[in-house]
């Protein structure tokens, strides 16, 4: 079986950056993917970069 962390409200430093973390490390490699496959001047990557900047992560 797996397990699950559970939060508590204890003022724990760090767990609200969590998420914010896991998005920015999604943005970067799905950039540099896209990068990687048509070329950082493409209109490809041109449009991942501005699909997380719309969502603003980035």
């Amino acid at each position: 079986m797996g397990s699950t962390a559970s939060f508590a409200a204890t003022g724990e430093p760090g767990a609200l950056g969590e998420g914010s973390a896991d998005y920015a490390a999604a943005r970067t490699a799905t950039i540099q993917s896209a990068i990687e496959l048509y070329g950082a001047s493409s209109a490809e990557a041109t449009r991942v970069a501005a699909a997380w900047k719309a969502v603003n992560v980035g």
